[in-house]
């Protein structure tokens, strides 16, 4: 689910608890920061900066450019990024998920900027290579979000608990 859509589906009551890289603006929405991450450049290992161990973020505007859907939680946290730096990617090429993104990354049509351990895997494994980005902010905190007030299900408290083991910790309402 991508961000832009968790907090309407928390306020309607369609889902006790959203995962985002963002805190929720609504102030009827709580959220709890649960993991701290980077933001790299993603590119093919046939494309020039592979040998390279960090990209100019300004150098990212010039490149064919390959985005998750629009809302990605990802997506939008890297977008504000670039646009405060004045910093307009034109050549995008989008797709509905994060696993479209990887597969195009390989293929080697275009860069990207992911959460490191969004990609991981493929940059052990060495089907792309992550890069440090210089001259922007590239740490990324994803939060979980309920409503104020709410009472979470057994399994929505499950997950709580899971994410609060790895370092998230706060004030969730228990299941009545």
């Amino acid at each position: 689910m991508v961000s832009d859509s968790v907090s309407p589906k928390l306020l309607a009551s369609e889902i006790d608890l959203g995962l985002v890289s963002s805190e929720p603006g609504d102030p009827r929405l709580m959220a709890q920061p649960f993991f701290s991450d980077e933001l790299v450049a993603i590119v093919p290992r046939s494309h020039p900066w592979a040998a390279k161990a960090r990209v100019e973020v300004q150098d990212l505007a010039d490149e064919t450019f390959i985005v998750a859907a629009r809302g990605a939680s990802t997506r939008t946290v890297m977008e504000e990024r670039l646009r405060a730096k004045g910093i307009v990617l034109s050549n995008l090429l989008e797709f509905g998920n994060l696993e479209g993104v990887k597969h195009e990354l390989e293929a080697g049509l275009g860069v990207s900027v992911q959460a490191r351990s969004v990609v991981q895997r493929e940059v052990t494994a060495s089907t792309v290579r992550g890069l440090k980005l210089t001259g922007i902010d590239a740490s990324i905190e994803f939060f979980y979000a309920w409503r104020k007030n709410a009472h979470l299900s057994h399994a929505a408290q499950a997950l709580v608990s899971l994410l609060q083991s790895t370092g998230g910790s706060g004030g969730i309402p228990s299941h009545r």
